[in-house]
Parts: C-alpha cells; structure tokens; sequence
C-alpha cells in the first residue's frame, strides 16, 4: 500500500469513527450537541365560551451543550405542529408549551399530546395525557379564610387556612396552596361525587420574622383543574379583607422571637468576685455544668 493509500484509509477511518452510524455522507456536519431528555406535562384546561376546551401542555428539554434544537408537538389524534426552533446557550433545561382547543362534543376523551426532537438527534417524550373535563364539571367559587385573621404575642406564630371550593357537578378537581413568601404546596386532587362544596384546610408555621414589626401575609387556594382560578381573580367571593383580591390577608405582630435552644450563645462567668469572659460560643450549659466547671470538675 502507498502511502498516499495510507492517509487516504485513515482520513476515512477517523470519518467512520465521528459518525455515528459508522458513515458520514459528504458535506454532512456533526452537531455538537445533544438533547437528553425531554419529559412533557398536562398543565390546566381552560373553558373557552360555551362550546370549546383549551389544554394546555408543556415540556422540558434538556441538552449537554449549547446550541439549536429542533422540535415538534405530536398528538393522540395524529395530529401535528409545524417544526419549531429553540436556542440554548449552555448545558440545560428549557420548557416549551402548546395550546390545544377542542369542541365540548369530545368530553371525556382520552387524549395525549408529546414532543417529538429533530435535530440535532432523534428522540420522543412520553405522551402527556389528560381526560377533556365534561362541561358540567367546573370550579365556580372558592372562599378563602384563615384563622387567626390577626397575631399579636410571641412567635413563631401558626396560622390555619380554610378554603371553601365550589363545584357544578361531578369529578376531581386540582388545587394548591400558595402563600405571599412564595410558597406553594404539591398539586392535590379533590373529589366532587356532584355538585356542591368541598372544604380543605391547611397550617402555615411562620418563621423568619421579626420582632416588634407588624406584617401582612396571606394564603389561598389555586385551582388547577379542571378551570384554572387565581387568587386575583376572585375578590367577590373572599371572606377575609384582603389587599390583594380572592387571597386570606392577616396582619403579624410578634412581641418576642422565642429562641433556638440548641442555638449558640455567649457565656459569660464570674470566678472570686471577677469577671471573666470564656472568649467562645458555646451550648447553653445547666445549672450543675457550671458548678461543676467552677469546682474544676470539667
């Protein structure tokens, strides 16, 4: 073999070794990157007039390095989007999110949507599902209320939340939590056999507080499924006086801030008659430790 042969053999060998089905079509260039995962969600439906249905789907896609990834939505009805673009600019995550509008006739359906990766490799989420929820099911109402509505006296300080919520007819609902320090619970299913009330409540331990300074706080219920409700959105049907509309407000005082017994304090002794200062922090020790110390037991 010559040794242009040579080279020539191994240029192709170091071809066949970067593609990564052992070939590289002429011209052909490999991406650096590549998408490792994409897990896509049902979010919340939404009721569009009297006789549509709005769903609405997202997805996380994450990748090893920065650079475009293309991508469609695919759904249970063969349906499909138009292929999209997104640009990362490092190693990641990104969430993509679809609408999908239907006609109340496919209440009760099953239905599925996905995302479908096309470049720069070949990869398929799991398929989000979701039942189209039955126009007579809806949340209409929900009533938020918190005990004690306001706290003066030591703290921390536990508050308990009630929410009344208020459903047309049968099926299972999804709410949560949310608080003005940006809490928020997991998502939580409620059960309606048919039309009426269901109350849920909750405990909130505040802590992080400061003392001799009055605060307003608040927490209510979002409702996810199967219409999505936000706290702002329903100011007529709260219980309690509320700055911001549909929430439970309380007004914080605390006289004192109890203190972290196994925090470390600065402990100061006095030996015949003179005070001296152990130059360290330190558990607060008992009565006997500090006999005991000042015999010269310890």
């Amino acid at each position: 073999m010559t040794k242009r042969a040579c080279v020539s053999f191994g240029f192709f060998g170091l071809m066949l070794l970067l593609s990564p089905n052992g070939l590289v079509p002429q011209g052909q260039i490999i991406p650096h990157n590549k998408v490792l995962g994409v897990v896509a969600s049902f979010s919340h439906s939404e009721f569009v007039g009297t006789d549509k249905i709005r769903l609405d789907f997202r997805a996380r896609i994450t990748v090893n390095a920065d650079g475009r990834v293309r991508y469609r939505w695919v759904r249970s009805d063969g349906g499909m989007g138009s292929p999209e673009e997104i640009n990362f600019t490092a190693a990641g995550s990104m969430v993509v999110n679809t609408s999908w509008t239907m006609g109340v006739a496919h209440s009760g359906d099953a239905v599925w949507e996905a995302v479908r990766i096309l470049y720069p490799n070949e990869l398929e989420s799991n398929k989000a599902r979701c039942t189209v929820p039955a126009t007579d099911f809806k949340i209409v109402g929900v009533l938020n209320s918190v005990s004690p509505n306001s706290w003066k006296g030591p703290c921390p300080a536990t508050v308990q939340a009630t929410s009344q919520i208020v459903a047309t007819g049968k099926g299972t609902a999804q709410y949560r939590w949310i608080r003005s320090d940006g809490g928020k619970t997991q998502p939580r299913d409620l059960v309606f056999e048919g039309p009426g009330t269901k109350t849920v409540t909750t405990s909130w331990k505040l802590s992080n507080l400061q003392a001799d300074v009055t605060e307003r706080r608040w927490i209510a219920v979002e409702v996810l499924y199967p219409n999505h409700i936000l706290p702002s959105t329903m100011g007529s049907l709260n219980l309690a006086t509320a700055p911001i509309p549909g929430v439970a407000a309380f007004d914080l005082l605390c006289t004192e801030i109890a203190r972290n017994p196994n925090a470390p304090i600065r402990l100061e002794v006095s030996l015949s008659g003179m005070g001296v200062d152990l130059g360290y922090d330190c558990f607060t020790p008992s009565y006997r430790t500090l006999q005991n110390w000042h015999k010269g037991k310890v």
